[in-house]
């Protein structure tokens, strides 16, 4: 009685559903089910054992923002000049025209 009803089943597709197998881990109670893991599946899974291999340290993330901050700050205290900004659902600045056609070309526009 029982056969694979009784296995443990990975989720997936209805019908589908493949057997996998379980693993003990170091806690008396947890159990891991082997096979394929997403990225999401082993950081939590590291994160409940304590593997912290994949984790980068408090000071090297700091060390990280220490180069990026300043180029953020810096852009926020000096906005671009003459940017070819342009409102969302155009068909963009009038520069990428001209950039085209310095060359003799134009871009299609079906809409003129």
């Amino acid at each position: 009685k029982g056969g694979d009803k009784d296995k443990p089943r990975a989720p997936g597709v209805a019908g589908g559903a493949r057997v996998t197998k379980l693993v003990a881990l170091d806690r008396p109670n947890a159990l891991l089910v082997v096979g394929s893991q997403g990225g999401y599946e082993r950081l939590l899974h590291d994160c409940m054992i304590g593997d912290q291999t994949l984790f980068q340290r408090a000071d090297m993330v700091e060390a990280g923002w220490s180069v990026v901050n300043p180029v953020l700050d810096l852009w926020k205290a000096l906005p671009p000049r003459s940017f070819p900004n342009y409102a969302s659902g155009t068909w963009g600045p009038k520069e990428a025209d001209e950039l085209l056609e310095r060359d003799g070309r134009h871009w299609r526009n079906f809409e003129k």
